[in-house]
């Protein structure tokens, strides 16, 4: 099964997890990927067209696309991509509603359908693509999710609601009004990733729980639809208080809302990975709530400011949950599947007061083991990762945002960033390509293999910084990027 999951690729890396349960097989088709935490859709108001890279199919790929960015992509067995395009949202209107959409390019980049989209009452967060070249697609609503298949032409299947009558019965068991199927602080909190023709399904519920779901689809005789297989827990419920912004007008790389978003991966083992992070205040409350449900012992930070990845066997068997962290507050936006084990991607940060204290962080997680190999990146100044591939040879492909600042007490980051494509060695040495940045904000989001050494890296370009739509709202945008480059046939860029 190729590896998949929100930083999903099918491909070389291997992946992990401690544990005890075995993990069966699922046969996963092309490749994939997607950054950060959410994946999502470019609301009603259009992201613009795909742009070309030539009328031959062996033109690199250079695409440009307006007033969205690009957050994820995964490729097909013919060569047509599945692109999921993303929009700033200005916290004066909206923090929590993506507006997103799913464009089918072909093999040139050429824009075949747009697949999927955000309403203004019903949000896309997340696709996946199967072997057959079918594609299951993520909605939330204020109070449900939902998913809905398409065939290969882009044609709709079938769709679900899902419901879920254990939420308040996960231990501890709430017996007061019943608790809402949907994470209140956000509606960006459910991923998705393909097992084959079935689907895995991640959410974090009102009761700020976290469960995994794996799906079928088929018709029983009332309609085509998803039906599930098994229910895992994985996050017992617990207190997260809300924080917010004191001032600013845009969430930079969803960095607080990343307290409450979750992250979902399959290697090609068949082992199913969801990952979270530590809640900004009360951290230990997560710790304990582990401790207290699953008589887990989580030994990481004194402060617990760390990431947390739980393993799940193909059957639904909850294996166990790993601590990735250092000494320092770290934060997750990325979580990657690959042969036998898992690349859990995100920053940490060294505190100083020119708030540039931010190194990408990037660990493999054994999937049979559950030993976990840490390494750090400092490109410039402050640095974050949003996706990362193992290549053969111990290497990694990291990709995310550098050269910004970030208030030292605070959350707010500059508008300039500049995206990076580095290459990280087993021994920390990096090397990499210069990226043609745009102005303002620039990240590099997704990682994407293409075939025979070909490569596309999605991101954005001219974005805003936390206080950028201050005094002009007009000024929360950005554009989006999907280029193609190539590594030798030793994987060197």
């Amino acid at each position: 099964m190729a590896g998949q999951g929100d930083s999903g690729s099918s491909g070389s890396g291997d992946v992990g997890s401690a544990g005890e349960g075995g993990a069966g097989n699922a046969s996963e088709g092309g490749a994939g990927n997607a950054g950060e935490g959410g994946a999502g859709n470019a609301g009603e108001g259009g992201a613009g067209d795909a742009g070309s890279a030539g009328e031959g199919a062996t033109e690199p790929l250079d695409l440009t696309f307006a007033d969205a960015f690009v957050i994820k992509v995964q490729a097909r067995s013919d060569r047509s991509l599945l692109v999921l395009l993303d929009k700033p949202l200005d916290l004066h209107v909206d923090s929590g509603s993506p507006q997103r959409k799913l464009l089918l390019l072909d093999a040139a980049g050429r824009q075949l359908e747009l697949l999927a989209a955000s309403s203004s009452s019903r949000f896309l967060l997340d696709f996946a693509v199967h072997d057959s070249g079918d594609v299951s697609v993520l909605y939330s609503t204020a109070t449900e999710y939902s998913l809905e298949r398409f065939d290969a032409n882009g044609d709709s299947l079938g769709m679900s609601v899902l419901s879920d009558s254990e939420i308040d019965q996960d231990p501890p068991v709430w017996n007061g009004p019943p608790s809402a199927g949907v994470e209140p602080f956000t509606f960006d909190t459910g991923r998705i990733a393909a097992f084959g023709e079935q689907l895995l399904v991640a959410t974090r519920t009102g009761r700020h729980s976290v469960t995994a779901r794996r799906f079928a689809f088929f018709d029983d005789g009332a309609g085509a639809a998803f039906h599930v297989e098994w229910r895992t827990l994985v996050v017992p419920p617990f207190k997260i208080g809300a924080v917010g912004l004191a001032g600013g007008s845009y969430d930079t790389f969803s960095a607080v809302q990343a307290q409450v978003m979750l992250h979902l991966a399959v290697d090609q083992a068949g082992i199913i990975y969801v990952a979270v992070q530590h809640p900004h205040l009360g951290g230990t409350n997560l710790v304990k709530a582990y401790a207290q449900v699953f008589a887990e012992t989580l030994n990481g930070d004194a402060d617990a400011l760390d990431l947390y990845v739980t393993r799940i066997a193909s059957d639904g068997k909850r294996i166990g949950t790993t601590v990735v962290g250092t000494a320092e507050d770290d934060q997750l936006f990325g979580l990657r599947g690959g042969q036998d084990s898992a690349l859990v991607i995100g920053r940490k940060e060294y505190w100083n007061d020119q708030g540039t204290g931010f190194d990408a962080l990037v660990a493999r997680l054994d999937g049979k083991t559950g030993a976990l190999q840490l390494r750090e990146l400092n490109v410039e100044r402050s640095d974050l990762a949003f996706d990362a591939v193992a290549l053969a040879g111990g290497s990694w492909l990291v990709t995310g945002a550098s050269d910004w600042q970030q208030n030292p007490h605070g959350a707010s980051v500059s508008e300039e960033s500049q995206a990076f494509l580095r290459r990280l060695d087993a021994n920390g040495e990096s090397s990499g390509i210069a990226l043609a940045n745009g102005p303002r904000h620039n990240e590099g989001r997704t990682l994407v293999p293409f075939g025979r050494g070909r490569w596309l890296l999605g991101g954005m370009s001219d974005g805003p910084g936390t206080h950028s739509g201050d005094g002009d709202p007009a000024k929360v945008r950005a554009s989006g990027f999907l280029r193609e480059f190539r590594l030798d046939a030793r994987g060197q860029l």
